[in-house]
């Protein structure tokens, strides 16, 4: 027999027994209660790690749902629908570029551009259209009609003058309401086409504002 054993657990006895009488009953609720402090931060840190396997699980999916679009030929129809309906707008416009690209059903297109409530996401969508030289008229009116912000319009008229498309020019001026934006609209619009700009102007009848109309003509006094 292991002597040190022994008179080691001697020892801890007398301390516990000592302990005891000098606390009493309370020096004995101190030690359940240390005791069951220590327990309580064990099972705190295995709920935490549950807690982050599954954010990382989350993580990873969320992740992959927005990446799958890469293997957009795979997915069936009704895949690509449950995509569009519960993805955000930043899903919703990546996978939308890709399905105008790859010419999918109308259908899908048309509801995707549908459910997009995100002016600058819809603004997005039609840049990344534009920058990759999408000439499919249809669709780039869908976009443009979907807006509904005005600064977007703007936004949108700015692009559409660098790459030179007046019919998608007109159709989106003639939706801004707020004369701020139609002011800076037209000045965008002088730079690209004049003979556009004098007929959308119509000395400054498109104002709904006599103060910006007279802006507009000392501007074009300046030019």
């Amino acid at each position: 027999m292991d002597l040190n054993s022994i008179f080691s657990g001697i020892g801890t006895q007398i301390i516990i027994f000592s302990v005891g009488a000098l606390f009493g009953a309370g020096g004995h609720r101190l030690y359940a209660k240390q005791k069951g402090k220590q327990n309580l931060i064990s099972g705190d840190h295995s709920n935490n790690e549950q807690i982050n396997a599954k954010n990382i699980t989350y993580i990873k999916n969320h992740a992959k749902s927005e990446v799958d679009v890469s293997n957009l030929k795979t997915y069936s129809n009704e895949q690509i629908e449950n995509v569009i309906r519960n993805g955000d707008d930043t899903i919703r416009r990546k996978w939308c570029v890709e399905l105008i690209v790859e010419n999918k059903a109308s259908y899908l297109i048309q509801n995707c551009i549908s459910k997009m409530n995100n002016n600058k996401e819809k603004y997005n969508l039609l840049d990344a259209l534009v920058e990759r030289g999408y000439e499919n008229i249809e669709y780039l009116e869908a976009i443009i009609v979907s807006l509904t912000s005005d600064l977007y319009r703007y936004e949108t008229i700015k692009l559409l003058a660098r790459k030179n498309k007046p019919n998608l020019i007109e159709m989106t001026f003639k939706a801004i309401k707020n004369n701020i934006y139609i002011h800076k609209s037209l000045i965008a619009i002088y730079d690209c086409d004049i003979p556009l700009f004098t007929s959308l102007y119509k000395n400054g009848s498109c104002f709904s504002n006599k103060i910006y109309a007279s802006k507009m003509k000392e501007w074009i006094n300046q030019k």
